[in-house]
């Protein structure tokens, strides 16, 4: 199942894990790395983890875990521009992870 679904994966996106405590009343986002996705564009209306609601304007399939308020942006590495910004929401094209479902066995 989860070869089915890894060839369905055609494009690349860079994501950033949620942001970690720094110990000094800060936050500081951990390495990229390049995951298998697919980015389809579409609005709709979801629910965050603490119940606010939102829009979210792409939906992305993963063939692994993310993390909620993890960063997604379409693209490589290497599209990102040399000297960006460790702070990913500060990334032309960049997504917050508003919601992740995981769906058992596909």
């Amino acid at each position: 199942m989860v070869y089915f679904m890894e060839r369905r994966l055609h494009q690349k996106a860079v994501y950033w894990a949620s942001p970690e405590n720094d110990g000094e009343g800060g936050f500081t986002w951990v390495t990229p790395v390049e995951i298998s996705c697919r980015w389809v564009g579409s609005s709709k209306i979801v629910m965050s983890a603490n119940g606010v609601e939102k829009i979210s304007n792409i939906q992305v399939q993963v063939a692994q875990d993310v993390d909620e308020e993890g960063m997604l942006f379409l693209g490589t590495l290497d599209d990102l521009e040399s000297g960006y910004s460790d702070d990913p929401r500060e990334i032309d094209g960049a997504h917050s992870i508003i919601r992740f479902d995981k769906v058992p066995n596909v």
